[in-house]
Parts: structure tokens; sequence; C-alpha cells
């Protein structure tokens, strides 16, 4: 008998087939019981329970104190109000009334949390529904330890809004549909609305809910998500994927429209002028800066400002650090004709050379700065980061072909120019992470969304190039992902040691229900507030809040309840009205808040205004710490001098 020895395979066959192995590994099937929705619900809910148990989360700006206070009717608001400003007054009908019900209950927190509860349950029921593998769990915690989770952690609702849109879009346009339908079926589904299906409906709604929450936040993710389904359409066998959500689409559009028409109508027949357009002409002189985007010289300002609204150079500087209550200088028509006049100024040709020639280096200067931001946007650790995950996800997920090649380039040019046009916007100011994170993260999850079930032979395809880029990729992503959880701890102890502080700056202002605070933009630290802390606290503490609810009738009812009929004058001579502003804007020479407010008292009143002693700084930092910003320091009482010069405004 014979011996037949054994012929060994050849190395090559058993590198592939080791590499094979791994993939095969990574792509295992979930359990058939584990369905993509409960899967989704189950593991969002464990995510955000764990999220919450290790950290503490914080309101991300301002602006989300300042609606919880109106909702809540605390503070800047004797009662609960709609009007929230930024979101949608029908948004605002029910926090009202939740909080009408149970005021002690921190609904407006636990209504964004809960809507980015809905959007990551949406998100990954998608993703399940188009390739339920381990590793799309895998990837998606990745994604949520370095970008879900610091919305939870970053309350804000700008970001709320816009993951709430990348999850509608998800639900209405990638969920797996037939690529190929008889004309026939979505002609039905169209005129019997068959394609409605629960998840579509679900999409619908979380479409309207996030366009109510924040417009320009949903509008800019769907700008964002157009040129994918631009690339879908092209390489589809059929457009009955998509003729099959017109209905549901329609649907989305009408309500949309319906919620802007109406909250359009309540803000016009709110108060004694259109608030909104006063509010958005505003932020053109505080957030886009128009003054500082071209140079004038002090002859050409006081002419512009003379002509325009008859305003000084310091009327000017009072609006654009945020105190601008008074209704005859700063309107509607004053605002517009000098907004009007700057923008003219900027590409005009001067009649002084040498201002000509200030001014196009000044536009150079812009345009180089706006290059630097750029570059600083998508070079920033977050949005490393969010390329890291992605780009796992694309080799671990992404077949490589054309159309792929196409869905990439063409998000990607979107994306650049997204974050191109809101750096112009937000040139002369910090950068908007509110804005560009929500970016980030659609580009951590979009290769998720994208991915296709593919027959074995395609999951091999290039299988070492695969796991060459997922293992260089991964590294940054274990990198990413401990770094950011450790930035979650470091703040989580920031947050706590604030709210002590806090805590003690309302002890020892002692504020009682006849004394009225005068908080100077960031004058009073709201941004330590926590989210879920009772507002018990603040039941005595009423503010006018020089910000932008300022001139709002919300604010006007504050001032009536404690009998103010002109905040400037009163604040010289009330007794019970004071300042509240942070030692940054008292110290800082450019800023210099109480002599901004005297020089308007000598220009408009012919009176000059002294501090009456009493001053106090009401934390136990150093005077030499340079991170003051938010210290407080109370004016304790402001009062006349003789009157100097002839006043622009007569005395009341």
């Amino acid at each position: 008998m014979s011996n037949h020895k054994k012929q060994s395979a050849p190395k090559s066959t058993k590198r592939q087939a080791h590499r094979s192995s791994a993939v095969d590994k990574l792509s295992t099937p979930l359990p058939v019981r584990w369905t993509p929705l409960w899967v989704a619900f189950a593991a969002n809910l464990l995510l955000f329970a764990l999220t919450y148990l290790l950290f503490s989360p914080q309101f991300n700006t301002r602006d989300d104190t300042g609606m919880m206070f109106l909702a809540a009717g605390k503070v800047i608001a004797l009662e609960p109000t709609e009007y929230l400003i930024f979101t949608n007054i029908i948004i605002g009908h029910i926090l009202k009334a939740l909080y009408l019900v149970a005021p002690s209950m921190a609904w407006y927190a636990w209504y964004l949390v809960a809507t980015l509860f809905a959007a990551h349950v949406a998100l990954l029921y998608v993703m399940l529904s188009r390739k339920r593998t381990i590793v799309v769990l895998a990837l998606y915690t990745a994604y949520f330890f370095v970008s879900g989770a610091y919305m939870l952690l970053s309350l804000q609702f700008t970001m709320t809004s816009s993951i709430a849109a990348l999850g509608s879009m998800a639900l209405l346009f990638f969920l797996p549909y037939p690529e190929r339908d008889d004309e026939s079926s979505w002609v039905q589904n169209l005129t019997t609305l068959q394609g409605l299906s629960l998840p579509v409906l679900f999409g619908v709604l979380l479409l309207v809910w996030s366009f109510m929450i924040r417009m320009e936040a949903c509008l800019m993710v769907l700008a964002c998500i157009m040129p994918l389904l631009g690339v879908r359409m092209v390489f589809a066998d059929s457009r009955g994927w998509l003729l099959r959500q017109l209905p549901a689409l329609a649907i989305g559009i009408i309500l949309c429209m319906g919620a802007y028409s109406y909250n359009s109508y309540r803000y016009n027949s709110w108060g004694t002028f259109n608030y909104i357009e006063f509010n958005k002409l505003c932020s053109e002189f505080l957030d886009v800066n128009i003054v500082r985007r071209t140079v004038l010289s002090p002859q050409t300002a006081a002419t512009v400002l003379k002509a325009g609204g008859n305003w000084s150079m310091d009327d000017l500087e009072m609006l654009q650090n945020w105190f601008f209550m008074d209704e005859k200088l700063y309107t509607t028509e004053s605002l517009t004709r000098v907004r009007d006049e700057l923008v003219r100024l900027t590409t005009t040709t001067r009649s002084n050379a040498q201002e000509q020639s200030d001014n196009e280096a000044h536009q150079t200067s812009l345009r180089q700065k706006l290059y630097q931001r750029q570059i600083a946007t998508f070079t920033s650790d977050r949005a490393l980061y969010s390329f890291a995950v992605a780009m796992v996800a694309a080799c671990l997920m992404l077949p490589f072909n054309r159309k792929a090649a196409l869905y990439t380039a063409g998000f990607l040019v979107t994306l650049f120019a997204v974050a191109l046009y809101i750096n112009e916007k937000t040139l002369l100011r910090d950068t908007l992470e509110r804005v560009t994170h929500p970016l980030f993260a659609c580009v951590c999850l979009l290769p998720m969304l994208l991915t296709e079930k593919r027959s074995s032979q395609a999951i091999h395809q290039r299988t070492t190039l695969r796991l060459v880029g997922s293992a260089l990729a991964l590294t940054v992503v274990f990198i990413a992902v401990f770094n950011t959880c450790v930035g979650y701890a470091a703040t989580s102890r920031q947050i706590k040691s604030d709210s002590k502080e806090l805590e003690s700056i309302i002890q020892t202002l002692y504020p009682h229900a006849d004394q009225l605070f005068v908080v100077w933009a960031d004058g009073f630290p709201f941004q330590y507030v926590a989210p879920f802390s009772s507002l018990d606290a603040f039941a005595s503490f009423h503010a006018l809040w020089l910000s932008w609810s300022e001139r709002t009738p919300t604010s006007k009812a504050v001032l009536e309840r404690f009998g103010v009929q002109n905040i400037y004058w009163d604040l010289a001579t009330k007794p019970n009205v004071v300042f509240l502003l942070s030692l940054n804007q008292n110290m800082r020479p450019e800023l210099r808040y109480p002599t901004r407010y005297g020089k308007y008292m000598v220009e408009h009143y012919g009176r000059v205004v002294n501090d009456k002693g009493g001053s106090r700084f009401l934390t136990n930092y150093p005077e030499t710490d340079p991170s003051f910003a938010y210290r407080t320091y109370m004016v304790g009482k402001m009062e006349l001098d003789s009157a100097p010069t002839t006043p622009r405004t007569p005395q009341p």
C-alpha cells in the first residue's frame, strides 16, 4: 500500500483564509430574535444611562438656559411663556403646559434628551436594518463616545435639531428598500398611501420636530444629505424607492410650512413691533459683526452713524455689547439703515486714498482668517476623531467602487461648503462648535447608513487593504474614545465645582422679591445652571438680562413689575435696581461696561454716573487668575452727579 504525502496549501491561501476568518468574525450576524428596533432601543438606553451615570451634563450655551427660564417662568420671566425666541412657538406651548402642571421638573432638559434619544434610536435602527452584525454595534458605540455623548453632556438645541434631522433622513431615505420596483407598485403606493409605514411616519414627525427646534440647523443637515440622494438616484435601477416616499415628504413639507406660518403669525402680533426681524438685524451687529468687516475713519463712521440712526460711536458700542433698551434709538428702521450703509462701504471705493488702502488690506486679512478658520475646523481633535471612526466604518462596511467614491466625494464637498459658509458668517466671533459638531457626527454615521448587504465574495474583496486601513484608523479610534472620555471626566469635575460656585454667589447676593438685577450679557454665570437642577433657588431672583431677550414683551412685563420706566435712568436712581457684571466686563480696557454706561448717560441725559461704593467681588478667586471671565462683580449702587453737558435725549 503506497503512502501518499499530504500536500500543504500554499502560504498565500492560508493568509487569505486567516484574513477572511477575521472579517467573518466581525461580520457575525446578531441573533435572529434580536430585532433591529429592540436592539437600537436597548443599546441607546444603556449608552444614555451609562453617560449620565459617569459624567455630569451642562448647557452648551446661555441661550438654552435663557429659554429654560422663559418656559419655566423664572428669573427673566414672571410666568411660563411659549415665546422662546429661537424655537418654534408650538414647542413653547408644550413646554409651558408641562411647567404649569409640574413646575419643579426639568422639562426643557428632558425634552432635549428625549429628542436625542429618539434620533439615535432611529439612526441605529436604520443601520441594523441594513446590516445586522456585531461590527455595526461596535462602530456605533465608538461613534457614541466620540460624538454622541458630547451632545448629551453639552445639551444645546441647535445640536439636538441637527441630529434629529439626520435621524429623520435616515428613516426616510436609508431604510433598505428594493431598488427595483414595478411601476404599478409605486403608483399604487402613491395613490393609496401604503408607503406610509410606521418608520416612515416617525421619520416625518422627527423631521418636523427638528424643524421646529431650530429651522436653520435642520436645513443645514438637509443640505449635506442632498448630494447622497442624488448619487443614489443616478445608480438606482428604478426611481420607485424615491417616489414611494413622496406622500411622506409632502406631509412633512406641509407640516413644516404650517408650523413656520403659525410661528410667524404669533410673533408678528407679539408686542408693538416684529421682534424676530429686529433680533435678526441685531445679530448682524453682534454675531456677524458687520462693523468690524470694514475699516472706517472716525469721520466716515460719524457720518454713517449720524445719517443711519442718529447714533454716536458710544451708541454703536452699546449695541455691540448687548445694551440696546432705548426704543427710540434702536429701531428696526435705524438698524436697517446703518447695516445697509456699512455693507455698501465694504465694497465701495473710498474717496480717501489711505482709508481705501486700509480697507483693502483689511479685506485681505479677513480672507486669510477665513482660510485659517476653515483649516482649524477640519483639523480640530473632534474632526480628526470623527474622520477616524468614519474611516474604520468605510473600510469594514463599504465596497470599493465608483458609487461609494461618489457618495464620499459628494458629501465631503458639501460638508466643506457648509462649513465655509458657517465660518464666514461667524468669522469675527468664536467658532460655533454647536454648529460644526453635528456635521462631524454625520461624518461618523454616514458609512454605517450607506452599508449594503454584499455577497461573501464582495465581503472579502481587497481584504488586506481593508484590514490594514482599519487597523491604522482603529488605533486612532481607541485614542479618540479614551481622550474624549478623559475630557468628559475633567469637564464633569469642573461642572460640579461651578455648581457649588453658583450656589455661593446666589447666597451672597441674597436676592429678595422686590429687587431687580440687571445682568449685562455674561455678567452672571447662567451657564452654571445644571440642566436637571431645580430652579427653586431662583424663586426670588428677578433679572433683566441684557441679551437677546431684553426688548421682548416678557422683559417689559418684568420691568413693569418693578416700576421701571427707563432702565438707563432707573439704574442710577432706584435703590432696588442694581447691575450684575463680571470681573472681566469691569476690568478689561476694551470692555469697561460701567464706563460705557456712564458715557451713554452723559451723552443722552447730561448726567455723570458714579459708583457709590459698596462694589464687591462675589467670588474667592484671586484677581490675578487669568481665567476670571465669569466671576461676578456687583456694582453696589450707582448715583447721579452734576449735569456737565447738554443732553441729546430729554430727561425722564
